[in-house]
């Protein structure tokens, strides 16, 4: 389970990094930021968010399993 916390964390601090430097050095609010995505790669942008928070925890399981 702490496979699973530390996925969390890294996808937090993924965001806070994102929303804050990125935004800042791109000029734009974070609802401007959302309305650019395209749908496609909006919805793959936030599958791949998922699977980074996940992944910790897959590979931790795996580890454990072999």
């Amino acid at each position: 389970m702490e496979y699973l916390h530390s996925g969390v964390v890294a996808l937090v601090l993924l965001l806070i990094m994102e929303f804050t430097v990125v935004l800042g050095l791109q000029g734009v609010s974070i609802s401007e930021y959302l309305k650019e995505r395209d749908p496609v790669a909006g919805a793959v942008y936030i599958l791949m968010l998922f699977v980074f928070a996940l992944m910790p925890w897959l590979v931790g399981k795996q580890h454990a399993a072999g």
